[in-house]
């Protein structure tokens, strides 16, 4: 079991490997396609990345959505136990795909 000082350390690094790998998706995109695009496919990483859900039911620790859904659909009981965190991760997906759009017609505006 983590003890809260480990927990916290190990989600601070994840939070900024996420950050760090959003960033570099941001930037090998930037070469491959345009702007509106770029900006719509690096919300998506950033919500696939960094959605956090409980590690299980009732756990006052989160973890990633995108591998707590995986888990729990694969291995803990199927869509019922995986239900909350892939909803979670659908409704974070919907929201940043649709700030993506925003963003990248205000930008080009």
């Amino acid at each position: 079991m983590l003890t809260t000082g480990s927990y916290l350390l190990a989600l601070s690094i994840y939070m900024g490997a996420g950050l760090l790998t959003v960033f570099f998706i941001y930037r090998w995109l930037g070469g491959l396609v345009s702007r509106r695009p770029q900006r719509i496919l690096t919300a998506v990483a950033f919500a696939l990345l960094l959605t956090p859900a409980p590690a299980t039911i009732g756990a006052e620790t989160f973890a990633p959505a995108l591998i707590v859904g995986i888990f729990d659909l694969l291995f803990n009981g199927g869509w019922s136990v995986a239900q909350p965190a892939l909803l979670s991760l659908a409704a974070t997906l919907s929201v940043s795909v649709i700030a993506g759009i925003f963003l990248s017609r205000a930008r080009s505006a």
